[in-house]
């Protein structure tokens, strides 16, 4: 069987960059279709600590299945393997089965995955209703200088802030003094009166 088996790395799929062959370590390749029948279930001593190649050969007498027994038992890191770990053994030819072997077959897969990006047929529509924007002054928020303004100015000796922003319809128009504001109230009190 092991003349027949190819390790999980032997099947990843290729990517060429630049020229050169690289093995795409993301492509998922260990697929469970379903739960797995459990072989046994296995304590481990101090002799397999950090050592996934004598598990390997002890559980299926082949340190050929090593990546194997490490993806099923979910075991990312080999080296934190250690005594009272429990490791559950599935049946070989069912994790065999579940490793895609056609995935290193595949041609260029880089290629395949920029083609979905490139799919002219997806191309986004441009909408005209825009360009009868374009040739408009932008239009700011209310209190927004414009760029070419001064926040800042001097009118008739007096400081004035934010004479420049813009107004929405609600602004007070044109600009006051707190002088002006209460002269203006009084004439509005007194024609009242009047």
């Amino acid at each position: 069987m092991n003349s027949m088996f190819k390790s999980i790395l032997e099947t990843k799929p290729t990517i060429i960059k630049n020229g050169e062959k690289l093995i795409d370590l993301l492509y998922q390749n260990y697929n469970p279709k379903k739960k797995n029948s459990i072989a046994r279930v296995y304590t481990l001593t101090e002799d397999y600590e950090a050592r996934p190649d004598k598990l390997a050969n002890t559980l299926h007498s082949n340190i050929s299945f090593v990546d194997l027994l490490l993806k099923t038992s979910d075991i990312s890191n080999p080296f934190s393997i250690s005594k009272d770990d429990i490791v559950i053994v599935y049946e070989l030819i069912e994790m065999i089965n579940d490793v895609d072997t056609n995935s290193a077959q595949r041609k260029n897969i880089e290629e395949i995955i920029r083609q979905q990006y490139i799919d002219e047929t997806k191309k986004p529509m441009f909408d005209n209703t825009i360009n009868k924007f374009r040739n408009e002054p932008a239009k700011l928020p209310p209190n927004i200088t414009k760029i070419d303004q001064k926040d800042v100015i001097i009118k008739n000796g007096k400081v004035i802030l934010g004479d420049n922003v813009t107004q929405n319809n609600n602004c007070l128009k044109p600009i006051m003094s707190k002088s002006e504001v209460i002269s203006l109230i009084l004439k509005k009190k007194l024609n009242e009166l009047k």
